[in-house]
């Protein structure tokens, strides 16, 4: 089934502490033991990070034969000659390969898919179809009949005893069914599971069946007798083998995420069909029917919330019946596969990106054998010689992997971010080189998360595995490429680390909200007299300590006067009194030259708004009489308040004999010129024989003023 799923290859990461100052953080393979976005062509990846060469990969189907590849090969198995026939889907056929790889068209189902095929030893085949559920017998002499008559729309899985007996394991009803050479059809096996995915037989002879939606592992006896022999806490038992005696069981959990198509794709999941009917008369064009659209995925059992921790997982289970967790991956799903006397190969999805081919080589480790650019490897066989075939969904097609080393393969690290422009030290790698081999590594950067025609080309090889310059040019993104090759011998090179060491770009420190308090102004301590505080705050983005430079000086002058250097943080206090009356202006200069040197020290700087000296008192004088009018019944005291610096900003009164001061508005309602008047209105009746006026300016400085109030003999009416 279309599954999409899981992953087991590597991870490369910046070093975790922050770049400070001239301390460059380094980029190492392996850092972690999986990884996405590395690139291997016959180079295996051991789940330690380890490179060494693989096998050779070559498509044999379609190939160069012209056969339309369908979209999902399914299933492979051997015929009598030593050729394969391959089963697949959209379009539901069979294709046979001869030993020479000449590919001939064996069978053409009329229907979606053809999941599952088994050869009988004397070389008939049978196939089973979907969504219609039929199966058939092709004998040697290519004469198709129907074979099995089962009650059912999904068959999964079909398997031959050495008595002739066909098993089809079916779904929706989770039922294998057990036909006879003679086409004779019986329940064999009534699960309570909806689907029955996979068959096999153990090496004795009895029947192995997973299960689905349950994760459930079965043991059949001939007489139809089961055991549970794996309770998975995953959906699907997706794949069983059988190898030295020891069951090996794969079981992945819901469907992985759908990821974007690669616009390379030449197939598609989703097909056009047009329904026929059963009639031939001749009908109008309104009556005939219409093409529709269906995805090969609407055909299969739909996914269940994924089990807890992972996505997929293989067991092995000896023969006393112990299930032991082998292989796991929180991203790849196992859609395949085959054993050996002396290994396990998996065939999974890649993480929803690409078919991978793993290769077990002892519980808890395995290597990344081959990577295909179609989606998924949905099937897998052993051949002989030692060789492998993995067949592929999206598109289908068939790869081999040749036994033996390829003479030469190439890994491709994923790009690497620096998280801005950075200079680039050395590189270095571990390795073990035998005679006769070679590794050579190679880099280039760019500006652009993916390489494309702005990144540099690739370096000249670096030959010095103790370190040597990197010759790519400065860039935010980088990415290395190991070659690995034999001269001579069948020996591989292994290269276990490589290291870069990179010199992120120094960033200035970025002074904000520089503030000059006013004079009194607490700023976590109280101030000294004519003592006033400067606030800032200073941001390094690579955590760099800066120190700071005070300078002074008045609005639209040139120059500068510095106040004071190598202060560490803000508050910084300073005493005005030595500072001439009027505006003044503050600018604070952060550097980091301490923690990058003189070099590659950068500044950042912040000017402050403009703030006001101002140590005299406002003047005050009254205003002669009779210079403003009162109103009927009133008297009127006015006095002129100017401030030599800056400006005047509020007035207060307080009567004689009286200790309340109240607020005494500027006469023309805002105070804020460096002249204002003020006029305090009394009653002509009133028995006050004096008044004091405060008034303010700006800067806090204050000047007060006995006002007498007319005797009554003096007072207007």
């Amino acid at each position: 089934m279309t599954h999409r799923a899981p992953a087991a290859v590597l991870v490369w990461l910046a070093a975790a502490a922050a770049a400070q100052g001239a301390v460059p953080v380094t980029w190492q393979h392996p850092s972690v033991p999986a990884q996405e976005g590395a690139r291997s062509e016959r180079i295996a990846v051991a789940s330690d990070g380890m490179l060494t060469l693989s096998r050779s990969l070559r498509e044999i189907f379609p190939g160069e034969s012209g056969t339309a590849a369908p979209s999902i090969i399914f299933s492979l198995v051997p015929d009598e000659d030593g050729g394969l026939y391959l089963g697949g889907g959209s379009p539901g056929s069979i294709a046979r390969l001869d030993r020479k790889g000449t590919a001939t068209s064996a069978f053409a189902a009329g229907e979606l898919g053809l999941r599952a095929l088994a050869v009988s030893p004397r070389g008939d085949l049978y196939a089973a179809t979907f969504p219609e559920g039929r199966v058939y017998r092709i004998d040697t002499k290519g004469i198709t009949a129907p074979h099995a008559a089962v009650e059912e729309r999904y068959i999964w899985a079909l398997l031959l005893d050495p008595l002739d007996n066909l098993y089809v394991a079916s779904g929706e009803k989770g039922v294998i069914y057990r036909a006879t050479s003679d086409g004779d059809t019986s329940v064999f096996f009534d699960s309570a599971e909806s689907h029955v995915m996979c068959l096999a037989r153990d090496a004795q002879g009895q029947i192995l069946a997973g299960t689905d939606p349950g994760g459930l592992l079965y043991r059949i006896a001939p007489d139809g007798r089961a055991t549970v022999l794996l309770d998975s806490d995953l959906r699907e038992i997706s794949a069983i083998a059988v190898g030295g005696g020891i069951v090996y069981a794969a079981a992945i959990s819901a469907e992985a995420a759908p990821t974007p198509r690669r616009t390379d794709d030449k197939n598609d999941m989703r097909i056009e069909v047009t329904p026929t009917l059963d009639t031939e008369e001749l009908l109008d064009d309104t009556d005939r029917p219409r093409k529709i659209s269906i995805d090969l995925t609407d055909l299969l059992p739909a996914p269940s919330s994924p089990g807890e921790g992972s996505a997929s997982r293989v067991y092995r289970i000896e023969p006393g019946g112990t299930a032991e967790v082998i292989w796991r991956s929180d991203t790849e799903r196992v859609f395949a596969l085959a054993a050996t006397g002396t290994g396990l190969y998996l065939g999974t999805d890649g993480g929803g990106t690409e078919g991978r081919v793993h290769e077990v080589t002892a519980p808890g480790r395995s290597r990344l054998l081959a990577t295909m650019r179609e989606s998924q490897v949905t099937a897998l066989l052993t051949g002989d010689n030692g060789v492998l075939y993995a067949a592929t969904a999206n598109t289908g097609r068939l790869y081999l992997l040749e036994e033996g080393l390829a003479p030469s393969g190439s890994y491709t690290s994923p790009v690497h971010d620096a998280g801005r422009t950075a200079r680039f030290g050395t590189v270095s790698w571990d390795a073990e080189i035998p005679a006769g081999t070679r590794i050579e590594i190679t880099t280039r950067s760019g500006n652009r998360p993916a390489p494309d025609e702005t990144w540099s080309a690739w370096s000249p090889p670096a030959s010095d595995e103790k370190g040597q310059p990197v010759s790519s040019p400065a860039a935010r993104y980088i990415q290395w490429k190991a070659e690995l090759s034999r001269i001579k011998g069948d020996a591989t090179p292994a290269l276990r680390h490589v290291t870069i060491t990179i010199l992120p770009e120094n960033t200035a420190p970025r002074l904000r909200q520089l503030t000059v308090l006013p004079r009194g102004t607490a700023a976590g301590a109280e101030p000294p007299p004519g003592v006033r505080w400067v606030t800032w705050q200073t941001t390094d983005a690579d955590g760099d300590a800066s120190a700071h430079t005070i300078w002074i000086r008045k609005p639209g002058e040139a120059g500068l006067r510095r106040l004071a250097v190598g202060v560490a943080a803000s508050p910084w206090a300073f005493d005005d009194r030595e500072l001439a009356e009027g505006p003044w202006q503050i600018k604070v200069v952060a550097d980091d030259y301490g923690a990058n040197g003189p070099a590659r020290g950068l500044t950042g700087e912040a000017m402050s708004d403009t703030f006001l000296v101002d140590r005299s008192a406002p003047r005050l004088e009254p205003v002669k009489a009779g210079e403003s009018m009162p109103r009927e019944g009133y008297l009127l005291l006015e006095v002129a308040a100017s401030d030599a610096a800056g400006t005047v900003a509020r007035g207060q009164y307080r009567p004689e004999g009286t200790t309340t001061w109240t607020q005494l508005p500027c006469k023309d309602g805002i105070c804020d010129s460096p002249r204002e008047d003020f006029v305090i209105e009394l009653a002509t009746d009133t028995t006050v024989q004096s008044i004091t006026l405060r008034v303010h300016d700006a800067t806090g400085n204050a000047a007060e003023l006995d006002i007498p109030v007319p005797p009554p003999t003096q007072r207007g009416r």
